[in-house]
């Protein structure tokens, strides 16, 4: 063999052992945070419970939930994953989402958040971003626990927090080079849709507006057959016990009757009236004791009623009113009056009605003909009392009483004259 065939033998042999150096060399570890094999994710399936003030709706979500996490031996980033929220939008969806999601990683408090456009049908199951976050730790595994997530899409907001404990489970840590947090963009200003009140839904613990008028009524004492008239002032309020019960409580006030009675009054009264509540007649009654002086005005105690509506706002008006003594010395002393009068519409409340006390209102309405002043009974006002009625009837009888003396009586006769 020449020595120029021997050199290229050997310069081949020194290449290829070069080779095979370099081969050697490229697969030697370094110590760079190459990471080896790529950690598993953790999944789990995690049930929250939501919130959609907007519509003033809850509902269940079971998340499937994937976590991963990458160290640089100084700070952890955690990323999570969530399956899409359920369908529980009556619009649809096609904006940016933010999400934000606090974890217990450890120990340690962790908010990641994220964000991303997501478009979704109406009542379509929901995408959600994915979120990340950085925290203090060099350790190659962590306990992840999930404390609560809140997601914004079009100005509407979206709470949930874990049924249970919120357990996600372990993370394996792999090493690397963290993730740069994308910032969370601005949701366009969209106007949260404003949810439409189921009608006739009274709020809760609202106080009623009475229903406040005059009533024109003539009216006649009967047997006696004494006419006068009365025009009252009228509070007619209502009230149901809860927000959603439909028996309402109504009760009704009336000013004082007119103090025609020439003696004193003591004796029981029955009060009748008809109002009519939106569409319905209602009877309102009570009785009580008539206790006044001579001349005295009349006061007519609160009467009540209950009727049965689901209506918040009613309009009122009077139709009937009567008050009875029933029977006395073989006669019935009673009156019917004819008239009535429409009063403002009443509002009906929950728990109050808005309503005065009695007596509160009791007076002189102002109509044409009176001077515009009270005059009180000068009794305590235990009750209403129609004086008319037993007045008329205590003047028949002294009337009765003085004829028969006078008839009972001997004429004094004159002696004759001598």
């Amino acid at each position: 063999m020449s020595r120029l065939g021997l050199r290229r033998r050997t310069s081949a042999a020194l290449g290829a052992t070069a080779a095979v150096g370099a081969v050697t060399l490229g697969v030697a570890p370094l110590p760079l945070l190459t990471g080896g094999a790529a950690a598993a994710p953790t999944v789990a399936t995690v049930d929250l419970t939501c919130n959609l003030p907007a519509f003033n709706r809850d509902f269940d979500w079971s998340a499937e939930i994937t976590a991963t996490g990458v160290t640089d031996l100084t700070d952890t980033a955690l990323t999570v994953a969530m399956s899409d929220m359920p369908g529980v939008s009556p619009v649809p969806v096609e904006d940016s989402m933010s999400a934000t999601v606090v974890v217990d990683a450890g120990g340690s408090a962790v908010t990641l958040t994220g964000s991303e456009r997501v478009t979704a049908a109406a009542n379509a199951p929901v995408p959600v971003p994915d979120v990340t976050g950085i925290f203090a730790s060099s350790a190659a595994t962590v306990d992840l626990t999930l404390t609560s997530a809140a997601f914004v899409v079009s100005g509407i907001e979206i709470n949930c927090v874990p049924v249970d404990d919120g357990t996600i489970g372990t993370v394996e840590v792999e090493e690397g080079t963290l993730p740069t947090p994308t910032p969370t963009p601005s949701p366009s200003p969209t106007t949260s849709p404003t949810p439409t009140p189921k009608p006739s839904e009274s709020p809760k613990n609202t106080k009623g507006v009475p229903a406040t008028g005059t009533a024109r009524f003539s009216c006649t004492l009967e047997e006696l057959g004494s006419p006068f008239d009365y025009n009252p002032k009228v509070t007619v309020a209502g009230a149901r016990a809860a927000e959603g019960d439909s028996k309402v409580t109504l009760r009704a006030t009336f000013s004082d009757i007119p103090g025609l009675a020439p003696v004193p009054i003591n004796g029981d009264m029955k009060v009748t009236a008809s109002v009519k509540v939106g569409d319905q007649l209602v009877d309102f009654a009570d009785t009580s004791r008539v206790n006044v002086a001579a001349k005295a005005e009349v006061p007519v105690p609160t009467l009540t009623a209950t009727m049965t509506t689901d209506e918040v706002t009613v309009p009122v008006e009077v139709t009937a009113f009567k008050f009875d003594f029933g029977e006395m010395s073989g006669m019935s002393f009673y009156s019917d009056c004819d008239g009535g009068g429409k009063l403002s519409d009443m509002t009906i409340g929950v728990g109050d009605d808005g309503g005065t006390d009695p007596g509160d209102d009791n007076g002189d309405d102002g109509d044409p003909g009176d001077d515009g002043t009270t005059t009180p009974s000068s009794l305590p006002k235990t009750g209403s009392g129609a004086p008319l009625t037993v007045l008329a009837l205590w003047s028949s009888a002294l009337m009765l009483v003085s004829v028969a003396l006078f008839l009972l009586l001997p004429r004094s006769r004159r002696a004759p004259r001598g």
